[in-house]
């Protein structure tokens, strides 16, 4: 119960027996192996609690053991596949604990190198074997992944990431490998969704171009009568035709000939 204290000895020494029981854990998933039928039953709900509860330190130890136990043992045939059901169990007994998911996630913005990157070893592992994706999504998850790629480029912006932060190279690659291999398509689909939501469910088909059509005039125009008395209701005439004399001799208040508006001349 080191990882409930506040003293700070107690703190020290639970996390050097939590680097220790990550080294019990390194055969964990071989067959018959005391690793598997004894360190690990033993050992990951007392590593869960850590991880959950501890400080920053034993949650990084913590983590680092986990992870122990879940990875292929060392030297391992075929990449660990004869113990991968085994070491499955022990990854899905671990993403079962409530709040682990989003503990993990939480880790993601750590400067500590290590903490890092045993933490999204343990969330790339889940979200590829286990059926987490839901949970990491409704937790922010993607976008604690793009803020470690955002924080690698950035570092790389003023040196190695290594040599001047302590972020990990190989934390972005996963990050940025998680995205592009469960995320990307999502992300074209929730702006699908956003955009049928703000058109009623419908998608809108756009035209290749816009065409203008002329706007037609009808050959007799409308004016307005100014000439009839002040309470009058003003009415809307049509024009009458006119020939040259009878433009002539009013005006068509249009700058030709005389420049005189009809409406000045309606009275006479």
């Amino acid at each position: 119960a080191g990882y409930m204290t506040t003293n700070g000895d107690v703190q020290a020494v639970a996390v050097e027996a939590t680097w220790a029981a990550g080294s019990l854990l390194c055969d964990a998933g071989i067959d018959s192996h005391v690793s598997t039928t004894i360190a690990a039953p033993t050992l990951l709900p007392i590593l869960h609690q850590a991880i959950i509860h501890g400080k920053s330190d034993l949650k990084r130890e913590a983590v680092s053991a986990v992870w122990n136990a879940v990875a292929a043992p060392p030297n391992s045939q075929n990449d660990g596949s004869a113990s991968l059901a085994t070491r499955d169990g022990f990854l899905s007994s671990t993403a079962q604990v409530p709040g682990m998911v989003l503990c993990l996630i939480n880790m993601l913005t750590s400067m500590d190198a290590d903490a890092l990157f045993y933490s999204i070893q343990l969330l790339n592992a889940m979200l590829r074997r286990l059926q987490v994706k839901r949970e990491f999504v409704e937790a922010n998850g993607v976008d604690a992944l793009e803020a470690v790629c955002d924080r690698a480029s950035q570092s790389n912006t003023y040196g190695g990431s290594q040599d001047w932060n302590g972020m990990s190279d190989d934390s972005a690659d996963i990050a940025a490998d998680l995205i592009d291999d469960l995320f990307s398509n999502d992300a074209h689909m929730n702006q699908d969704d956003d955009d049928n939501d703000n058109n009623g469910g419908m998608t809108m088909a756009m035209p290749a171009s816009f065409t203008f059509s002329p706007i037609s005039v009808d050959a007799q125009q409308q004016h307005f009568d100014f000439g009839g008395e002040p309470s009058q209701t003003v009415q809307v005439v049509p024009d009458a035709p006119m020939n040259d004399s009878a433009s002539s001799a009013q005006g068509r208040g249009q700058g030709r000939e005389k420049p005189i508006p009809l409406w000045m001349n309606q009275g006479s």
